[in-house]
């Protein structure tokens, strides 16, 4: 009797986590582009027929979970998102003074005169020509402009700095009686 020599068989360590195959790659890049994780499921090329539990399935896999990472850091290094950039951008939004887009003749100041802070704070800006007074045959230029909501950076600052206490405490006694049944 022969005996045939051991089967080799690939160890789970010594796989590549770029050994994504097209389907798991396409996953991958959908799911980046849009995190509903269903839908980059069939976008990828499978069944829309439980999407949902495929889906779950796929980033349970070490490899793909890897590859959404990686592809998640890159995105977020390649627009220079820092908490310090964060901070500041919210601190503009939240402390701008909005005296300070006027000059001091009361008339608005031209967007290439307002500073990079001031700049960031603007929601939106509109000019708009029109005859302010029928009749007149004056061309009158309007200008209207709207900065970002102040409340809503400042609590946003003040939730990523830690002066916001999330956790809701509660005093008192709490008594529960149960009869029951005779």
């Amino acid at each position: 009797m022969s005996k045939r020599p051991p089967v080799s068989v690939p160890h789970a360590k010594t796989t590549k986590p770029s050994s994504l195959n097209p389907r798991h790659q396409r996953f991958v890049s959908e799911f980046l582009i849009n995190p509903i994780a269903g839908q980059a499921y069939v976008k990828a090329g499978y069944s829309p027929i439980g999407a949902d539990q495929g889906a779950a399935r796929l980033l349970r896999n070490v490899h793909i979970s890897a590859a959404i990472a990686e592809g998640q850091a890159k995105q977020i290094a390649g627009v220079d998102v820092t908490r310090e950039r964060i901070v500041k951008e919210l601190a503009a939004i939240g402390f701008v003074d909005g005296r300070s887009f006027y000059k001091a003749d009361g008339t608005l100041k031209a967007i290439a005169e307002m500073s990079p802070e001031q700049g960031a704070c603007l929601a939106s800006f509109e000019v708009i020509k029109k005859n302010a007074a029928a009749g007149d045959g004056v061309t009158d230029t309007v200008h209207k402009f709207r900065v970002w909501d102040k409340g809503k950076a400042l609590d946003s600052l003040a939730k990523l700095l830690g002066y916001l206490d999330n956790v809701v405490q509660h005093k008192g006694e709490i008594k529960i009686i149960h009869e029951l049944p005779s």
